[in-house]
This record gives C-alpha cells, structure tokens and sequence, in this order.
C-alpha cells in the first residue's frame, strides 16, 4: 500500500498508530506551547540493542581508529604498487 494511502486511512480511522501517529487534544498541544512537531507526541521505539552513549561512543572511535588505520595502509599499497604518487 502506498504511503499516502495508509496515512490517510489512519487519519480517516483516528486512532493511535504505534511509532506513526497519536490523536491528541487542544489541551495536548497547548501543553506542548502549541508545538505541533511530531517528535513531541510520537516518539520511535529505541530498540534493545541500542547501547549506552558511553559505550557507543568508545565503540565509534574504536571503529573510527580502525578505518583510519586501513585508509592509511590502503594508501601505503597504492604508493608502492605505483597507483598513486
């Protein structure tokens, strides 16, 4: 089903939609200062695998190390084998 489609049957249904979308009321939104950003009332689920920031964060500048050291290999091969000056 096309994406406009199933939007407009969840809006013609006007029932809560899991991650998608939630029926709110005027005193909703003016307890949100009258801000009608989706992120405010509909918020994606956060799966289980997703690890703490500190972790991700240590696993990020592992992975970034890493790359930079093939990156620099990757360029040390290319200068020997005369594909790069």
């Amino acid at each position: 089903m096309r994406c406009g489609r199933r939007i407009v049957r969840w809006v013609r249904r006007f029932r809560n939609v899991e991650d998608r979308a939630k029926v709110v009321s005027t005193e909703d939104i003016e307890g949100e200062d009258w801000t009608l950003n989706i992120s405010r009332y509909v918020l994606p689920s956060v799966g289980e695998d997703v690890p703490p920031l500190p972790e991700a964060l240590a696993a990020f500048k592992t992975a970034l190390t890493e790359a930079r050291a093939a990156e620099d290999h990757l360029r040390r091969v290319l200068v020997e084998d005369g594909w790069l000056e």
